[in-house]
């Protein structure tokens, strides 16, 4: 959903199947994750990469993640870049968030700011039927650095063709 003031607004819905998920990573003591360009970038950023998603019958969310020590200080850093689905903040590189998309399960570069894009499916993943999560998670394009990020956002946030994740329906015997 979009606002009035045109900027994003989280859906407030879940929907099954394939998501495309832009992740913001930042802090507030980063000086270059706290340029007055950035906001701005990352808010066109969503918009555009939300209305991607829905032109292709995927799901799409905002995660931000802000690796600080202090939550308080990272949650008032996310603040500055508008809504988001979901936040994350303290623990600085040890941030749950951070782990996940640093240095486990989809490993990059050790800087901020960064944004990430990613395509997984989102969907009931237990027998019972009553569990829901997120599996097939893989990185579709990732810009690192403040000056990657307006470049990427300036061009129209180019990407390589997205092939579809197998859904969650389409996995089950």
């Amino acid at each position: 959903m979009i606002a009035r003031d045109g900027s994003y607004r989280p859906s407030g819905v879940t929907r099954e199947g394939t998501e495309l998920s832009l992740v913001y990573i930042g802090s507030s003591g980063c000086a270059p994750s706290n340029r007055e360009d950035l906001p701005g970038a990352l808010e066109q950023l969503k918009r555009l990469l939300r209305q991607r998603a829905e032109a292709g019958a995927r799901g799409f969310s905002a995660v931000g993640i802000a690796r600080d020590w202090d939550t308080q200080d990272g949650l008032a850093h996310l603040r500055k870049f508008g809504a988001f689905d979901e936040v994350m903040a303290g623990r600085n590189w040890m941030n749950a968030g951070v782990r996940r998309y640093v240095w486990e399960e989809i490993p990059g570069e050790a800087a901020t700011p960064q944004v990430l894009l990613v395509e997984r499916v989102v969907g009931d993943v237990s027998a019972s039927g009553i569990q829901y999560g997120v599996h097939g998670e893989r990185l579709v394009a990732r810009k690192v650095g403040a000056d990657e990020i307006l470049k990427w956002t300036e061009q129209g946030a180019p990407l390589p063709a997205l092939g579809w994740v197998q859904s969650a329906a389409a996995a089950a015997p």
